[in-house]
């Protein structure tokens, strides 16, 4: 995996946050990599010949909730989420890895207020995009309504992504947009 060249496929703010995010996740860049470079490519808006192929690999650490014992999501649900993300990142050069799936305390099953969602801050893990997989997730803005994922701020600098199981296939996607600014 190189990281080389891969900010010509995001402008301005996008990828100026991609390159913190690599950089800042240490588990991304290997010895001796130019983090200077990197970070001036991407800060300069550096371009290249694109071509056609994703060569962005970010992980994606999924925490799936259970509800009475049983996840709340299927194996399939999140390929399913995956391969969207991809199929709309892709001109962008960028795809996404399921690289853990993990269960999630069902205490987190369903988030009705700010704090439930703060909660799990705790919960992220160092080194990838988290993604909480949640039985229900209230809209903390107008209570009678549900939605069907956010992009959250949960504190001490940690960002990450809830989605519920009422989602549509390109929820995670729209989130990860936001999760990328």
């Amino acid at each position: 995996f190189h990281l080389k060249n891969f900010c010509p496929f995001f402008s301005g703010y996008i990828s100026g946050f991609i390159c913190r995010f690599i950089v800042n996740n240490n588990n991304f860049i290997g010895k001796g990599q130019r983090i200077q470079t990197l970070t001036d490519r991407c800060r300069f808006g550096y371009t290249d010949a694109v071509q056609a192929a994703a060569i962005v690999l970010l992980p994606l650490s999924f925490a799936v909730a259970a509800v009475a014992g049983r996840p709340v999501v299927d194996a399939t649900w999140i390929d399913e989420q995956v391969e969207t993300a991809n199929r709309l990142f892709a001109p962008a050069g960028v795809r996404f890895e399921r690289a853990a799936v993990r269960p999630l305390d069902e205490r987190h099953a369903l988030l009705m207020t700010r704090a439930d969602r703060n909660a799990l801050g705790p919960e992220v893990e160092r080194g990838a995009i988290n993604v909480f997989l949640v039985g229900r997730l209230r809209d903390v803005d107008d209570p009678s309504l549900d939605r069907m994922g956010v992009h959250w701020r949960g504190g001490q600098g940690r960002r990450y992504v809830i989605v519920a199981q009422s989602a549509a296939r390109s929820v995670l996607a729209h989130e990860l947009g936001h999760f990328f600014g």
